[in-house]
């Protein structure tokens, strides 16, 4: 499983990259486990875990998955600011 790398030494792409890793793993998982649920958990445990600067690139991270093509990134990222009370940002960081 991708470990997220500590937000004290990594920019945020390469956060976005492995937080994204993250959710592509645990769908795997799902799909073998026929849990539609499963990767949202996932996602709600590591989020719920985050300190203050991994949070902080995490929403602009789910932010961003809300502009995908992919109906189920989208529906993660409404379902991670909803149960998070996070608001949406307007503006992306690279």
């Amino acid at each position: 499983m991708p470990e997220l790398p500590s937000p004290d030494s990594v920019e945020l792409q390469e956060f976005r990259s492995k937080f994204s890793g993250y959710r592509e793993v645990m769908q795997s998982r799902a799909t073998a486990y026929k849990g539609s649920q499963y990767t949202l958990e996932k996602l709600y445990e590591l989020y719920a875990g985050l300190g203050n600067r991994a949070r902080a690139m995490a929403e602009t991270v789910i932010t961003e998955w809300l502009e995908s093509d992919d109906e189920g990134l989208r529906f993660d990222a409404r379902a991670l600011l909803r149960e998070f009370n996070v608001c949406k940002k307007g503006n992306h960081e690279s």
